[in-house]
């Protein structure tokens, strides 16, 4: 499975499954921040003053994808505000952006993707194919944070069974997944409809909590323009200014609002496993 972010390049991952060990400390020991934490650096997104926003550097974030970007450091770091606790395993994270965001409200973390280099400066816990499972054992997350790479997964029908299974009872899973967004690359395979995440979730016997349609018309609009005038200097900086100024008209947001359910640039999904679901299970 591809592990990337829309906004971000890089190679499909590997398929031989390593996992990488801490010397002086197991995985499993409550209060475990980031492995590596001290060499963690913000990537697409940096943490202001004024909240989330999109690295301003090219090398992180290029000028065509710095709208999308912008837009969802707003809707993760709400989701992650409101629901992260606990033991939070972040999937497909490669260089783990957001974990600025949650680091003071969880008690661990857990990191897995595809080998990222070398591995005594890599964030990741476990390095391996997703496809081949989550190398974790049942009920051992709180919460859960899939963002920007589902769209890769080969096996979806293998993929949320797992997420599921590694989910505690009352434990929350974080989607993200682009929608009305142009292809990142040749492995990219799925766009998921709000009924389709729904219908993921039931499959699965978890209940949605909340599905929010980010940006509408204006937002998919923009973003397209911007990618079509990334090779233009002078027009993309035009662009990446007027933007944001467009998109804090009133009158621009009443179309956002009125649009995003059939236009959405893409959704943010909140979940929960129930918490009598191994009682549940265990009657079967």
């Amino acid at each position: 499975m591809r592990a990337r972010s829309p906004t971000e390049g890089g190679s499909p991952p590997g398929t031989n499954g390593v996992r990488r060990e801490v010397p002086t400390r197991p995985v499993f020991v409550q209060g475990l921040r980031l492995k590596n934490a001290h060499l963690w650096t913000p990537t697409k997104f940096v943490l202001t003053t004024s909240g989330l926003a999109a690295s301003r550097d090219p090398r992180e974030v290029s000028a065509g994808s710095r709208l999308m970007t912008s837009i969802l450091a707003g809707v993760y770091e709400a989701a992650l505000r409101q629901h992260a606790r606990g033991v939070l395993v972040d999937l497909g994270c490669a260089r783990a952006p957001l974990y600025q965001v949650y680091r003071d409200q969880v008690s661990e973390v857990v990191c897995i993707d595809r080998p990222q280099g070398d591995p005594s400066k890599s964030l990741l816990d476990y390095e391996v194919d997703l496809e081949e499972g989550i190398p974790l054992p049942n009920e051992r997350a709180d919460t859960l944070l899939a963002t920007d790479f589902l769209m890769y997964s080969a096996k979806p029908d293998r993929l949320w069974p797992e997420m599921a299974r590694v989910l505690r009872p009352g434990g929350k899973l974080i989607v993200g997944s682009p929608f009305l967004y142009w292809l990142t690359g040749p492995d990219d395979r799925h766009r998921y409809s709000e009924l389709q995440l729904r219908t993921l979730c039931s499959a699965n016997r978890l209940s949605v909590l909340s599905i929010e349609a980010y940006g509408g018309a204006p937002e998919v609009l923009l973003d397209l323009t911007g990618k079509l005038l990334a090779s233009r200097k002078l027009a993309s900086k035009i662009h990446s200014g007027l933007a944001p100024w467009l998109l804090s008209l009133r009158a621009v947001r009443r179309i956002s609002a009125s649009t995003s359910a059939g236009i959405p640039l893409g959704y943010c999904l909140v979940a929960e496993k129930p918490k009598v679901a191994s009682q549940r299970d265990e009657s079967r």
